[in-house]
């Protein structure tokens, strides 16, 4: 009879155990886990297009080492003229009394 007792004492010591830890998995960190996979999927997402931006930057690099031409074309975009080249500067028409 005693061990009988102690039989289902421990049975149900151990469902009560299971259901506290179910709860406490459930209530409080499951919301946890959710939230990380959330900052993970938008830090996952920031790598990505951070690794595109390198790869851009890496063929730009690599295109003004091997291309004159892109060199030229940055340097002109920057506003910078070869020696001995005449610069026309065309003001923009005034408006309302105002330059844009």
């Amino acid at each position: 009879m005693k061990n009988r007792l102690y039989k289902y004492a421990f049975i149900t010591f151990c469902v009560v155990g299971a259901l506290f830890a179910l709860v406490k998995i459930v209530f409080f960190e499951y919301p946890k886990i959710s939230r990380l996979r959330e900052d993970c999927k938008k830090e996952e997402i920031s790598v990505e297009r951070l690794r595109r931006e390198s790869e851009t930057l890496t063929r730009e690099i690599h295109d003004i080492d091997v291309d004159p031409e892109v060199v030229e074309k940055y340097a002109r975009k920057e506003g910078w003229v070869r020696e001995g080249e005449t610069v026309f500067f065309i003001p923009e028409k005034i408006k309302n009394g105002k330059q844009p």
